[in-house]
């Protein structure tokens, strides 16, 4: 509906379309740039894991600092156990375990939606689509490299593996079919030239195979 709006006003102040599309690029520039920064040891790691999934690391840094701590902790001063036993790591393990699989089931219908760079990846998707059935935002689109990005965007390395599944990849799939309805040659070529560039990336690896 946002998309479809924007798309009419554009029609009705042309002038106005340099700074829409030119606004996409950018949002899609900071979508990439905050997908390709995540450090996987560092606290962004948040941004694209699953709500259920931050808290199982937080329950297994709560066991490893358990298992951490020094024994003389477990017990008083005068070296005779609390009155409340503490609980051993196997009962911590068992019960983070069974935590996290009755999030996992409640989660399980909008469990993708909660990573932010498939949420900003879909939300990006939703804007274009209406705009984007319009030859000549194609056409500008394109030459700002905009198709470019959105296929990079594919390639980076906070992407999970089951990106497939997530409504983030039926968006950009709609939108790429768009795009190609709309400007097959151009979108060919942008195509042609990622997977030359990719195969390059990974040809050291198949070498060694």
């Amino acid at each position: 509906m946002v998309g479809g709006t924007i798309d009419k006003l554009i029609r009705h102040q042309p002038s106005l379309k340099k700074t829409v599309l030119e606004a996409n690029v950018n949002f899609l520039n900071g979508i990439y740039k905050l997908g390709k920064n995540i450090d996987p040891s560092s606290e962004s790691l948040s941004c694209v894991l699953l709500r259920s999934e931050i808290k199982e690391t937080k329950k297994s840094k709560e066991v490893l600092d358990f298992l951490a701590a020094p024994q003389s902790d477990l017990v008083n001063a005068n070296n005779v156990l609390m009155s409340e036993p503490a609980s051993g790591p196997a009962d911590l393990l068992l019960q983070s375990t069974l935590d996290a699989v009755n999030k996992k089931e409640m989660d399980k219908k909008d469990a993708f939606l909660n990573r932010a760079v498939l949420l900003y990846v879909d939300v990006d998707c939703y804007l274009l689509e209406s705009m984007l059935q319009n030859v000549a935002h194609s056409q500008y689109l394109t030459s700002m490299q905009g198709f470019d990005i959105k296929l990079s965007l594919l390639r980076l390395p906070s992407i999970p593996y089951n990106f497939l599944t997530t409504t983030a990849a039926k968006a950009s799939a709609s939108t790429i079919r768009l795009l190609t309805k709309t400007l097959p040659r151009e979108i060919l070529s942008v195509v042609m030239k990622q997977l030359q560039s990719d195969w390059v990336d990974i040809r050291p690896f198949w070498e060694t195979l």
